[in-house]
């Protein structure tokens, strides 16, 4: 059994000799290939601190989202959690339901009614934990058999 010396696979001057022997067409391309192999690595390594951050972001979102029993409640307060996709599409739904609250206010006979959760007021709890809170305004119709009971 013959012995096999790894040190020629990685040797240095391999890779000099190699370069040495180019021609200018080889030194070109691998000259390109360095540069474009260096730019590729600088994208992977700043989308992994991207998607490092934004992972950390939305576990904090997730947590003040869970402790509040208002859905608005986030949005009313001012907290920010940029970096966090789930944040972007809560603040986009949050921003409308206060405009069209603002601005398109539900006139129920004989009072007023802004915002009323489906079930009474209280949010419902899925199998899995996860809290959902389904808002409409009532209608006439809903009002009166709300009323009749």
């Amino acid at each position: 059994m013959s012995h096999l010396d790894p040190s020629p696979c990685f040797a240095t001057g391999a890779l000099q000799f190699a370069f040495e022997k180019a021609t200018t067409e080889g030194k070109v391309t691998i000259m390109v290939l360095l540069i474009l192999s260096l730019f590729s690595w600088t994208i992977i390594l700043t989308k992994l601190y991207q998607l490092g951050r934004a992972r950390k972001m939305a576990r904090k979102f997730f947590e003040a989202y869970n402790t509040t029993r208002d859905p608005l409640d986030i949005h009313r307060r001012g907290e920010e959690f940029d970096g966090a996709p789930a944040y972007h599409l809560y603040i986009q739904g949050a921003d409308e339901v206060a405009y069209q609250l603002k601005n398109n206010p539900v006139q129920v006979p004989g009072r007023r009614v802004s915002l009323v959760t489906k079930h009474g007021g209280s949010d419902q709890t899925d199998k899995e934990g996860h809290r959902e809170s389904v808002f409409h305004a009532l209608t006439p119709l809903e009002h009166d058999l709300a009323n009749a009971r």
